[in-house]
């Protein structure tokens, strides 16, 4: 199989929380590949790339907006591994309305080999699902 099957039903394995300062959730560390999962995220998190370089907005001189912020809310995103690491297929599962960085979520995925998969691991599935947060930004 190197496709998700149409009817996979998303479950949050791990978050990635973006608010600017790069911060992201580990899973707890009794998780079975616990280890490789806190590979996978920091892979992920130097892959990922904000439209724009960042989470800010700003107005051109005449008041027109050039630039739009990240709008706060979820990208969830389900992908495919193969025993390898290598990933296989990726789906946007939701959006949380900005079609940019929905693609930017899963750009930060799709191509990715994250070595190969822990036998702890594959006993669960290699079908995984990360759901990328992007909380309302603090303005001074």
């Amino acid at each position: 199989m190197t496709k998700i099957p149409f009817n996979y039903r998303f479950e949050q394995d791990f978050l990635f929380r973006w608010d600017g300062n790069q911060a992201l959730s580990i899973p707890r560390k009794k998780l079975a590949g616990y280890e490789y999962f806190k590979r996978m995220l920091k892979q992920i998190e130097g892959s990922f790339a904000p439209p724009g370089g960042g989470n800010y907005a700003y107005r051109d001189m005449a008041g027109t907006v050039v630039r739009e912020g990240i709008l706060p809310g979820q990208v969830k995103v389900l992908f495919m591994l193969s025993e390898g690491g290598q990933v296989l297929d990726t789906r946007l599962v939701s959006s949380q309305g900005q079609d940019v960085v929905s693609q930017a979520c899963v750009d930060s995925i799709r191509g990715q080999n994250f070595g190969k998969v822990p036998d702890e691991v594959k006993a669960q599935g290699l079908i995984f699902g990360i759901n990328f947060i992007f909380p309302m930004m603090r303005t001074r």
